[in-house]
C-alpha cells in the first residue's frame, strides 16, 4: 500500500500481503530509521474493508534507530471473487524523537486490490515440443516470485499463484546439445531475457522452448590445411565424408580425426596428441621385454605429419624391446579393430624402424578366406616412412580382431634389444569409400596419404643371375640392383623397360618409373654379341644384322642398333623387348567391369590400380571381391571377336580371351592350349548360366583394347556379366 513519512526519523509501513479466491490479508508496522532516537506508546491502528473494521496495537518502544515494531496483520474474509476492494487504515501516533517534543500524527492510508487467484504455467520445452520429465533434460532457468531469490527450476506445472504475482528469470542454460529458440507468454519475447510477469486473472503459461544446435564438420586435404568442404548440419544428424581422391602417386591411407563421431576409423587421436592414442602392447610373451613410452618431440616427427591438428606440439611412441624373447618376432603395437564379413581394412603405420628390420601385420580370425596384403614397402630405412596395408574379411566364418604389427630381424636373432618409433597410426574401413560422420560436436578431419610402392622386377632376357625384385616408393629415389646377370656370348648393356627409349645401369639411381601402386615395372637385360666390335663413330651408322629398333614409338625389326659399352661401340640385342602384341588378350573400351556385388559397374578403361572388383571364386563357385593390380593397355589389337548371348548381352574382345563356361576356360583360338569357343558353349555370368548366340571374328584397323591383373587367388573378373580370365598375354603398354 504505502509507507506513511510521520516524521524526520519514522515511517509508517504498510503492504497488502496476499489475495485469496475469498480473503485479503493486510499488514503495518512502524520503522524508526537508522541514526535517530525514536520512542512512542502503544498505539492503535483501525483497518477498513468492505464496511468491516478491524483494529490493532503496535507496541511502545525506545530505540536509536533502524529498528521495526511489530507487525499488526489483519485478514478480511468472505469477499466475492475478481472484485476489486479498498483497504484503509487509519492511524494516530504520538511519537518523541530526543530532543524534541512529543508530536501527534494522524490520517488515513489507502490502497485497492483484486481477490482472487490465477493459475502459473513454466514450461521448458525439449525441440520436438514435448515437455521433458527428466530434470532439466531440456533446460534450466533462474527464477524469482515476488521479488525473492533466485532458484533454478527447469519447470512447474499449472499452480495457483495470486494476482497481481511476479515472476521474473534470468540465466536459461539449454540441455545437452540444445540451444533456447523462443521464449513466448513472458515480457520480453527474446531469448536473452531477464524476462519477467506479473499474474493477472486470466493466469499465464511460459514456455522456452529450445532446438538442436547445429554443429559444423570440416574436411581438409592431407599433409596440409587447405580445405575440401564445410559441412553444418543439426544435432544428431549424418554426413558421408568421401574417401578422396588423392594426388598423383600417392593412395588413401585413413583419416586423421582429434574426435567427434566419425564412423569406420578405429583411433581418435591417430598422431598421440592426448594419449597412446588406443594402442597397446603387443607381445604375446607378456614377459615385459616390450614397452611404450610417449615422447614429445616438436623437431622430431615428419613436419607433414605434425601439420595434422594445425598444433605446435608433436609426440611419437617409443617402442623398446629389451633383450630376450617377445612374440611374434620382436613384438610391436596392436590398434585392436574388429572384423566383419566382406569388410576391407587399411592400417596405416607412419614409423621408424631399423634397416635390417621388416614390419609385419597378424591378426585373429577375420573370416574363411581372409587375406591381408601390404601395399608398401615393408623394410626398416632408418627414417619414417608410411607403411600401408589391407585386410580382406572372408565372407563367413568367425570374425575377431585387426590391426597387430610387429618386426622381426632380417638375421632373424629377435632376441636383441631393439627400438623404434610410430608417430601415427590408424585403422580405417574402407568397405564403402567413405565413413559416416554424426554431428554431436563441431569437428574436422584430415586425409592421411601415403605413398605408392610398386615392384622392379630383372628379366635376364635369355640370360641367368637376374637380381631379385626390389620395391620401389613413389617419390623416393632408387639404387637399381648393382648385380650383373649373365648370358654366354652377350655383353651386358643395361636394364631397359619393354619398348622404353632409356637404358639403365645396375647400381643407377632412378626416380618414378610410375604412379600406381601394386604393380610391376619389368625391366629387360640388353645384351650385345661380344665378337660385334665395330669401328663407328660416336653418331654411329647402321650394318646388317637383326634387332630391333624404336622408331617414331613403334618397334620396327630393322637394323642392328649399336651401343656404347667400355667406351666401344657394340650391337645391340633388344629382341625380347618387342613382346609381341599381336597375341594381347584384351576388351574394348567401354566393357562394363563388376565392382560390387549388388550390380554396380565401370568402364574398364577407368578403373584404377587398387580398385575393388568382382572375381569368381572357382573352387567355391561364387562371387566375391578382390582388387587391381595392375591395368594393361595394347594399342594394336587387330583380331576382334563380337560375342552375342542369348540375353542379348553383347561382348567385344580381342580373339584370343579365354571365357569362362560350364566346361572351364575355352579361347576362340584354343590360346595357351585351351579348347575352342563355340557356340555350343555356355558361359558363366554373374547372373547364371547364359548360351551364346552368335560368335563374329573380324580383322579390324589397329585399335587400343584393356586387361586388367588381379590381386589373390583367382585371376578372373566379370565384364560385360561374363567371367573373363584375365590371361597374362603380353602387352605394349601399361594404362
Amino acid at each position: 500500500m504505502a509507507n506513511i513519512g510521520g516524521y524526520r526519523g519514522w515511517h509508517l509501513c504498510a503492504n497488502i500481503d496476499s489475495t485469496t479466491s475469498s480473503s485479503i490479508t493486510v499488514s503495518a508496522w512502524i520503522h524508526a530509521d537508522s541514526g535517530y532516537s525514536c520512542a512512542w506508546g502503544a498505539r492503535t491502528m483501525t483497518f477498513s474493508c468492505n464496511g468491516t473494521t478491524q483494529t490493532g496495537s503496535v507496541n511502545a518502544m525506545n530505540n536509536s534507530g533502524n529498528a521495526d515494531s511489530n507487525t499488526v496483520t489483519k485478514t478480511f474474509s468472505g469477499l466475492s471473487q475478481n472484485t476489486t476492494y479498498t483497504i484503509s487504515i487509519s492511524y494516530d501516533i504520538r511519537a518523541t524523537l530526543s530532543g524534541s517534543s512529543q508530536k501527534t500524527w494522524s490520517g488515513t492510508i489507502s490502497g485497492t486490490t483484486k481477490v482472487g487467484t490465477g493459475s502459473f504455467n513454466l514450461n521448458i520445452l525439449n525441440p520436438d515440443g514435448s515437455e521433458p520429465y527428466q530434470t532439466g533434460e531440456a533446460g534450466t532457468v533462474e527464477q524469482s516470485i515476488n521479488g525473492g531469490s533466485y532458484t533454478r527450476v527447469y519447470n512447474e506445472g499449472a499452480d495457483s499463484y495470486a494476482i497481481g504475482t511476479t515472476f521474473n528469470y534470468r540465466n536459461f542454460i539449454p540441455g545437452a546439445h540444445r540451444e533456447l529458440s523462443s521464449v513466448t507468454g513472458i515480457s520480453p519475447s527474446n531469448t536473452t531475457g531477464p524476462w519477467s510477469l506479473t499474474l493477472s486473472s486470466s493466469g499465464a503459461s511460459v514456455n522456452f522452448k529450445t532446438a538442436w544446435k547445429n554443429y559444423t564438420f570440416r574436411t581438409y586435404k592431407g599433409e596440409g590445411t587447405t580445405e575440401i568442404a564445410t559441412i553444418t548440419q543439426q544435432y544428431n544428424t549424418t554426413y558421408n565424408v568421401p574417401h578422396p581422391t588423392p594426388p598423383t602417386g600417392y593412395m588413401f591411407a585413413g583419416f586423421y580425426t582429434p574426435g567427434g563421431s566419425l564412423s569406420d576409423i578405429t583411433s581418435k587421436d591417430a598422431i598421440f596428441e592426448n594419449g597412446l592414442g588406443g594402442i597397446t602392447v603387443y607381445n604375446n610373451s607378456a614377459n615385459g621385454t616390450v614397452t611404450h613410452t610417449r615422447i614429445q618431440d616438436n623437431d622430431g616427427v615428419p613436419a607433414i605429419c605434425k601439420s595434422f591438428g594445425d598444433s605446435t606440439e608433436a609426440y611419437y611412441i617409443k617402442i623398446d624391446k629389451a633383450a630376450g624373447t617377445a612374440s611374434p618376432a620382436c613384438g610391436g603395437f596392436y590398434l585392436s579393430t574388429q572384423s566383419a564379413a566382406n569388410h576391407i581394412y587399411r592400417h596405416i603405420i607412419w614409423a621408424k624402424i631399423p634397416v635390417g628390420y621388416t614390419i609385419g601385420d597378424y591378426r585373429n580370425s577375420i573370416g574363411d578366406g581372409g587375406r591381408s596384403e601390404w601395399l608398401t614397402d615393408t623394410a626398416g630405412t632408418g627414417d619414417w616412412y608410411r607403411y600401408v596395408y589391407d585386410v580382406h574379411a572372408g565372407s563367413s566364418g568367425t570374425f575377431s580382431t585387426l590391426g597387430f604389427v610387429a618386426i622381426k630381424a632380417n638375421n632373424g636373432d629377435d632376441n636383441a634389444a631393439v627400438t623404434w618409433y610410430v608417430c601415427a597410426t590408424q585403422v580405417t574401413d574402407i568397405t564403402d569409400n567413405y565413413s559416416t560422420y554424426t554431428f554431436d560436436s563441431s569437428s574436422f578431419a584430415e586425409y592421411f596419404y601415403a605413398p605408392v610402392a610398386y615392384n622392379i622386377a630383372y628379366d635376364a632376357n635369355g640370360g641367368s643371375n637376374a637380381p631379385s625384385t626390389q620395391i620401389k616408393t613413389y617419390g623416393q629415389n632408387l639404387v637399381l640392383s648393382s648385380q650383373i646377370p649373365t648370358y654366354d656370348g652377350y655383353d651386358f648393356v643395361g636394364w631397359a623397360e619393354a619398348g622404353g627409349d632409356t637404358i639403365f645401369s645396375p647400381g643407377q639411381t632412378i626416380a618414378d618409373l610410375s604412379t600406381n601402386g601394386g604393380g610391376t615395372i619389368n625391366l629387360y637385360a640388353i645384351w650385345v654379341q661380344d665378337q660385334a666390335r665395330l669401328s663407328v663413330n660416336k653418331n654411329s651408322t647402321w650394318s646388317q644384322g637383326k634387332g630391333y629398333f624404336k622408331k617414331n614409338n613403334e618397334w620396327k625389326k630393322i637394323k642392328t642398333i649399336y651401343t656404347k659399352v667400355n667406351g666401344e661401340w657394340k650391337a645391340g640385342h633388344l629382341e625380347k623387348l618387342k613382346k609381341e602384341r599381336e597375341n594381347a588378350c584384351c576388351f574394348i573400351k567401354g566393357s562394363q567391369v563388376r565392382i560390387s556385388l549388388d550390380g554396380i559397374a565401370k568402364n574398364i578403361e577407368d578403373l584404377k590400380v587398387g580398385e575393388q572388383i568382382v572375381v569368381y571364386n572357382e573352387d567355391e563357385k561364387r562371387f566375391e571381391l578382390s582388387t587391381v593390380s595392375d591395368i594393361l593397355r595394347n594399342n594394336n589389337v587387330t583380331d576382334k571377336a563380337t560375342i552375342i548371348l542369348e540375353n542379348g548381352i553383347t561382348i567385344e574382345m580381342n580373339a584370343y580371351h579365354p571365357l569362362l563356361t560350364t566346361k572351364g576356360y575355352h579361347s576362340l583360338t584354343k590360346h595357351e592350349d585351351l579348347p575352342l569357343l563355340t557356340d555350343k558353349d555356355i558361359l558363366v555370368t554373374i547372373n547364371g548360366e547364359i548360351g551364346i548366340k552368335q560368335i563374329v571374328r573380324e580383322t579390324i584397323e589397329p585399335t587400343v583394347m584393356y586387361n586388367l591383373s588381379i590381386n589373390g587367388k583367382y585371376h578372373n573378373y566379370v565384364v560385360n556379366s561374363v567371367v573373363a580370365h584375365n590371361a597374362q598375354c603380353p602387352t605394349n603398354n601399361r594404362g
